[in-house]
C-alpha cells in the first residue's frame, strides 16, 4: 500500500511538472507562434490586397488606353475609306487630258508631273497632276506691251494666225484686259477662240494676234512725219509752202488721220 501511495505521489508530481511545463512553456510558445503566424497572415493579406488593387487599377488603365487606341484606329480607318473613295478619278466634263497645270498657256509642271505618274510614283497633297481641257472653252492669253494699251478696249475685233500653221486664220475678239502689270512688265489680255477649235488650236499653242483698233474707210490720212506740232495745234505745209492748221485723229506707225483742215486731193509736203 505504501508503494502504491509512493507511485501515485510520484505520478502526481510528474503530472504537475508536465502541467506546469505546458502552462508556462509549451502553451505560451504555441500562443506566440500562433500570434506571429496571424500577424504574418495579416501582413501578407494586406500586401496581397494592395497588390491586387494596384493590378486592378493597372488593368483599368490598360483597358482605357486600348479603348483610345481602338477609337483612333477607327477614325483612321474612316479617313482611309474616305481617301479611297477620292482615288476614283472622275472627269468633271469631256475634254482632253494634259499632265500638270497650265499657267498662261504653258504647261509649266508637265515635265515634273510626268515622272511621278508611274507605278510607285507619288504626288504631293493638293498637287495638280492632271487637267481636263474642254476644246470649246479655250481662250487666248496675250501679253500686251505698255505702249499698246492706249487704244485697246474690250469688244475690239481681230484675227489670229496659229504659229504651227501661219496660213490658217480665225476671227477673235478682245474680251478683257488687265492693267495690273505681269512680272514681265506686260499686261494680260484675254481673247476669244472659235467655238469649235477642230484641228486649229490646242492648249499650249501660240498664235499671232492682230487687233483692229480703228477703222474709217473715208478717213483723210497723211504721212505722220508731215504733221508738225506747234504749241497746242498741229500744222501741215501745203505744196505752195503755206502752213495750214489741221485737226488730227488717230495715228498709226506711219500715217495720221486728218479730221479737219484737209480734203481728199489736197497736196502737201511730206518733209
Amino acid at each position: 500500500a505504501q508503494n502504491n501511495a509512493n507511485r501515485a505521489k510520484w505520478s502526481l508530481e510528474q503530472s504537475k511538472i508536465r502541467a506546469d511545463r505546458s502552462l508556462n512553456t509549451t502553451i505560451p510558445r504555441e500562443h506566440d507562434a500562433k500570434k506571429h503566424e496571424l500577424e504574418m497572415t495579416q501582413v501578407n493579406w494586406r500586401a496581397t490586397e494592395k497588390t491586387t488593387r494596384d493590378a486592378l487599377e493597372k488593368k483599368r488603365l490598360e483597358v482605357a488606353a486600348a479603348q483610345r487606341t481602338h477609337e483612333k484606329a477607327a477614325e483612321k480607318l474612316e479617313k482611309l475609306k474616305g481617301d479611297l473613295t477620292l482615288l476614283t478619278v472622275k472627269a468633271p466634263h469631256d475634254g482632253i487630258v494634259y499632265y500638270g497645270a497650265a499657267s498662261r498657256g504653258k504647261w509649266a509642271t508637265a515635265a515634273a508631273v510626268e515622272k511621278k505618274l508611274v507605278p510607285g510614283g507619288k504626288v504631293m497633297p493638293r498637287e495638280i497632276f492632271m487637267t481636263v481641257v474642254d476644246p470649246n472653252q479655250l481662250q487666248i492669253r496675250a501679253s500686251v506691251p505698255e505702249t499698246k494699251l492706249k487704244d485697246l478696249e474690250p469688244g475690239l475685233s481681230g484675227t489670229a494666225n496659229p504659229t504651227w500653221n501661219p496660213e490658217d486664220e480665225f476671227n477673235t475678239r478682245l474680251q478683257s484686259i488687265s492693267y495690273i502689270p505681269l512680272a514681265t512688265n506686260t499686261f494680260d489680255a484675254v481673247l476669244t477662240t472659235p467655238k469649235q477649235g477642230g484641228d486649229q488650236i490646242y492648249p499650249g499653242m501660240t498664235a499671232k494676234i492682230r487687233i483692229e483698233i480703228y477703222m474709217n474707210e473715208k478717213a483723210v490720212a497723211v504721212p505722220k512725219k508731215a504733221v508738225k506740232k506747234e504749241g497746242k495745234g498741229h500744222f501741215v505745209t501745203m505744196k505752195d509752202g503755206k502752213k495750214k492748221k489741221v485737226k488730227v485723229g488717230k495715228s498709226s506707225a506711219t500715217m495720221t488721220e486728218i479730221l479737219e483742215g484737209l480734203k481728199a486731193g489736197d497736196e502737201i509736203k511730206t518733209q
